[in-house]
């Protein structure tokens, strides 16, 4: 079995049983599956769950790079937009799966142990954006602030994943304008401010007057 499909009975199984506590041994047994055939490949069922999370990410950039030309030529805020639409659109090929597995409780807040390996691709990503704004200018750089913005920007991620699994509307239409807006807000941040305009004045007169 390889670990693939391994991943796949996993999902098969965590639909079957939503809400509770998974383990390697329990799932093994139910899907009459030798835990060590499973074992050859994941050592744990978090560890399995983290690669499926792992997957969705990549599933979402292989999407994203599809579009050739057209999502290169994207400023980096666009980028980060059509990451987090296409996220939206893998989410919901899986959605029983996450419905069943993802941390929804009012004391689940914060980032569960299934995004681990998802976090890791994921500030990757937002680090090369990073760079791409602030070669074109699109990002301020700050000294204190520039090396948190891929942390914060993660913080988007489990707060949207949440998000929608709680949202209703039609066709997700309340997800889609939190994208927006967050992803909006994260690179007005980021972006020059009347605080960095007002600093450099400040300086300005500091020499003028020395």
């Amino acid at each position: 079995m390889t670990a693939s499909e391994v991943k796949q009975n996993y999902q098969n199984y965590a639909v079957k049983h939503p809400g509770q506590h998974h383990t390697l041994y329990r799932f093994a047994h139910t899907m009459g599956i030798a835990a060590e055939t499973i074992q050859a490949h994941f050592t744990t069922a978090t560890a399995i769950e983290q690669s499926i999370w792992s997957d969705f990410f990549d599933q979402t950039l292989e999407q994203l790079d599809a579009n050739g030309d057209v999502y290169q030529n994207y400023s980096a805020r666009e980028k980060m937009l059509a990451f987090f639409y296409t996220l939206e659109e893998v989410l919901k090929q899986h959605d029983n799966f996450i419905l069943a597995t993802y941390p929804n409780g009012w004391l689940s807040f914060g980032q569960p142990d299934c995004l681990e390996l998802f976090k890791t691709k994921f500030k990757a990503f937002a680090n090369q954006l990073i760079t791409q704004g602030l070669d074109t200018q699109e990002i301020e750089w700050r000294a204190v602030l520039t090396g948190r913005y891929a942390d914060i920007i993660w913080l988007e991620v489990p707060a949207i994943i949440r998000f929608w699994m709680n949202d209703h509307s039609d066709n997700y239409e309340k997800t889609d304008s939190l994208i927006e807006k967050t992803v909006n807000f994260t690179f007005d941040m980021m972006g020059r401010t009347v605080f960095d305009s007002g600093t450099e004045l400040l300086k300005f007169l500091f020499v003028e007057r020395t």
